[in-house]
């Protein structure tokens, strides 16, 4: 009984999360849900149009902003502009992709697999993302799926703060299943910081935004 009654759990879990993913951000689950293949919707209320404060590393590069260009699917894309050359081999990175070390505005992709409200307050909701960056796979040879708590206004104008914790340092956030026939991804916000002020996080992206995207897909 065991395996059947491990299937309906997993497709439960998969079902509840296809639910929540259309409407509005579902609380973060005490265990680690098993998704499939079912695209991460983004609530209108984190559409925006997003302005890079940092990382901003005078003389070596810069995160200029990003936004989702396909929130239905939770595709964003970013630009960071590279102020040097080679700023991957200076870091020790020898299996950087060619654009990583390519002097100029880059263009690359982030795409989401899960997000949850870990809590909120007055002025901010603290969500919970996982996402597989490019610049991270392609620059730093992360593994799949960071797994970041953000600090985001709930008012416009306002800021998005992306938060890192250690165990997340080396990426791994998303893992996949095969048990019971059925594949499934494993989203893993046990990774993500439970709060900002935890011993070994780290800030680092922060942006500010102004106007939420009128369209989801542009």
């Amino acid at each position: 009984m065991r395996a059947p009654l491990r299937l309906l759990l997993i497709c439960v879990s998969t079902m509840r999360m296809r639910h929540t993913r259309a409407n509005e951000i579902e609380i973060c689950p005490s265990l680690d849900p098993i998704v499939t293949g079912a695209p991460l919707v983004i609530p209108e209320k984190y559409r925006h149009n997003f302005h890079g404060v940092s990382p901003n590393i005078p003389g070596v590069y810069k995160l200029e902003g990003f936004r989702f260009v396909d929130a239905e699917k939770g595709v964003m894309d970013a630009t960071v502009n590279f102020a040097v050359a080679n700023v991957t081999q200076q870091l020790g990175i020898t299996a950087a992709h060619e654009w990583c070390d390519t002097i100029g505005r880059q263009g690359f992709r982030i795409t989401f697999y899960g997000m949850c409200l870990a809590y909120s307050d007055e002025e901010y909701d603290y969500i919970k993302v996982v996402a597989a960056s490019q610049m991270g796979s392609d620059c730093f040879g992360k593994k799949p799926g960071g797994c970041r708590l953000v600090q985001v206004s709930k008012t416009v104008p306002g800021t998005w703060t992306e938060y890192e914790g250690l165990a997340a340092a080396a990426g791994g956030g998303i893992e996949w299943e095969h048990g019971g026939g059925t594949v499934g991804m494993r989203i893993k916000y046990s990774l993500c910081p439970s709060t900002i002020v935890e011993e070994g996080v780290t800030m680092l992206v922060n942006a500010t935004f102004e106007a939420s995207a009128v369209n989801s897909k542009l």
